[in-house]
């Protein structure tokens, strides 16, 4: 499970869901969100709607950031 940074500069376990974890770790790997769709089966607006949750939950503002917060940069 990956970590996120609190904003007090400490690791602690993320709140993502196992399906927004699946979504980012796709998008960390470079896949483009129709890509995402097909390979986990969902329609693109619900990988929009994932990627949304994850930047609400990471506080994040862009995709670097959120993919700092989750641990995967």
């Amino acid at each position: 499970m990956p970590f996120i940074v609190t904003a007090n500069g400490l690791m602690d376990y993320s709140p993502l869901t196992a399906r927004e974890r699946d979504v980012l770790n796709l998008w960390a790997r470079g896949l483009q969100q129709k890509q995402i769709a097909t390979q986990l089966s969902l329609s693109p607006q619900t990988v929009k709607k994932h990627l949304r949750n994850v930047y609400k939950k990471l506080n994040a503002h862009n995709k670097v950031d959120a993919l700092k917060k989750a641990g995967y940069l």
